[in-house]
């Protein structure tokens, strides 16, 4: 909860320094905040990597299980049903699914 606050307390920060009114520091604030803003968005890439590496980790500890297999044929299969929209109108919405089979 600490870093959700962080982050969004610094992209406000950016924003601010960005739209900064005064003339003569304009340059300054809004290269500051670009720069705040982009440290931050790498702040939050690295730190969504690394979330993402542990849940492989702990995927990998849950289900070890691993076998050699070759699949022989793949059967593809459409789906096609109408959705009704918020506006009053219906959508086909198509949805494909695959059902391998393996040797």
């Amino acid at each position: 909860m600490k870093s959700i606050k962080v982050i969004v307390i610094g992209f406000i920060l950016a924003i601010a320094l960005v739209a900064w009114p005064v003339e003569y520091t304009r340059n300054i604030t809004a290269g500051t905040g670009f720069l705040l803003g982009g440290v931050l968005a790498a702040w939050l890439g690295i730190r969504r990597r690394k979330g993402a590496r542990k849940e492989y980790e702990d995927d990998v500890r849950r289900y070890p299980g691993t076998t050699m297999m070759k699949v022989v044929w793949i059967e593809e299969s459409v789906v096609e049903r109408w959705e009704h929209q918020e506006d009053g109108s219906d959508r086909l919405r198509r949805e494909t699914y695959y059902l391998p089979t393996y040797e």
